[in-house]
């Protein structure tokens, strides 16, 4: 019967204890530089950007995942174009690879069909989309864009086809 009384007395103490004591209240913290990730090209770091790298990892690359570039692992920015070279059915082909928003690639010619672009990217490089920026040249702009890709220059996949627009056209593959 003790028993019964004591556990009884517990559990009713515990129940005031509970209806009584007022929830804690959680406090506000201000934010500070260690809070905060960056991200500099595909690299990721705490504090700021001044701390540790932070590794991220998907699962289940299907979905809404491949849409969100910064989530893939080719990150979503432009490949170092170090060591790279084109060639061209005609025209100045360097244009493309010097940076400058004020110079172009044209082969100075109505466009025929027959135009192409070849770049060597010096070394097997992994993509998963091309961008091409004519904003600066209204109207000049390549109708159709056909990405092929090449181990060894010879033999080619094609890997995307698409209408070209003015203004930056990007083909995701």
């Amino acid at each position: 019967m003790r028993k019964k009384i004591l556990v009884a007395a517990l559990l009713a103490a515990t129940m005031v204890t509970t209806i009584v004591t007022p929830p804690l209240e959680a406090e506000a913290v201000p934010l500070v530089a260690s809070d905060f990730l960056k991200a500099n090209g595909n690299v990721l770091k705490t504090n700021s950007g001044t701390g540790a790298t932070v590794n991220l990892r998907g699962t289940n690359v299907g979905g809404w995942l491949t849409q969100e570039d910064w989530m893939s692992p080719l990150g979503e920015f432009a490949a170092d174009r170090t060591g790279w070279t084109s060639t061209a059915s005609a025209g100045a082909s360097s244009n493309t690879l010097d940076g400058s928003m004020t110079t172009r690639w044209t082969t100075s010619a109505n466009q025929a069909g027959s135009e192409w672009i070849q770049f060597d990217l010096a070394a097997n490089t992994l993509f998963n989309r091309l961008s091409v920026d004519n904003s600066g040249f209204a109207g000049g702009f390549a109708r159709s864009l056909n990405v092929e890709t090449s181990t060894n220059g010879t033999n080619w996949v094609s890997v995307a086809s698409l209408a070209g627009t003015d203004g930056v056209t990007t083909v995701k593959f």
